[in-house]
């Protein structure tokens, strides 16, 4: 094992919540891309344009598990997106499936700028705020390394925000140990919800909640 790739972290924990919680605005558009195996190539090319989040990947009509049997990068510099396996796919026709959404989306790993109108809420970002590191052990041949993540729903009202709130504390809760780069995350805190600071009064009632979940315990080598 490595040590650890934020960046990783953060886009598992987004795709996570782009499967997980449904879009009040219904801002995606949900389609299926089917290829042929042929035991040697591993990765697959998806162009569709402005590809926000893979659905689900099956082989041979087994499903595959993120991380462990493939990667995604989304928007490569030839605005394509790739799916590469971990072992190249069997011989088939139509044997390899990936369900995606294109389009518009609405979590991010950053938060919104000030000048998008309300019609682009609401909208929900994702953040590491805290790292603790502890060494690990006798020998110092490794580290513990404990992150605090923070949800930010920024929301039309305080009833959109704090739904929103409830149903991504409820698929973390359920899914605790569902994720490749980290072994298991858990519901700390919530903060009151406030008005959406920085924004014009011109968007009327724009709301903000944060909730905090720790990612407690990778292990990362020091060598």
């Amino acid at each position: 094992m490595t040590r650890i790739e934020f960046q990783d972290l953060l886009d598992e924990v987004v795709y996570f919540l782009r499967n997980q919680i449904t879009d009040p605005k219904s801002r995606a558009i949900r389609k299926k891309a089917y290829f042929n195996g042929d035991g040697n190539i591993q990765t697959f090319t998806l162009t569709e344009p402005e590809i926000k989040n893979i659905v689900s990947v099956t082989v041979d009509d087994a499903s595959q598990s993120y991380g462990t049997d493939y990667s995604v990068s989304l928007k490569t510099k030839a605005n394509q997106s790739t799916i590469t396996f971990s072992s190249a796919p069997s011989l088939g026709t139509n044997n390899v499936v990936i369900e995606y959404d294109y389009g518009k989306t609405w979590i991010y790993d950053q938060y919104p700028s000030i000048d998008i109108e309300k019609k682009s809420f609401p909208r929900i970002s994702v953040d590491i705020t805290s790292t603790t590191t502890r060494q690990g052990g006798i020998g110092n041949v490794g580290d513990f390394t404990s992150i605090i993540l923070s949800v930010t729903i920024d929301g039309r009202n305080r009833k959109e925000v704090r739904d929103l709130i409830s149903d991504i504390r409820n698929a973390f809760a359920s899914n605790k140990q569902a994720f490749y780069n980290f072994s298991h995350i858990t519901p700390v805190s919530v903060t009151p919800i406030v008005p959406l600071p920085g924004f014009p009064d011109r968007l009327g009632e724009m709301r903000r909640g944060v909730a905090d979940f720790e990612i407690p315990f990778i292990w990362e080598p020091t060598s």
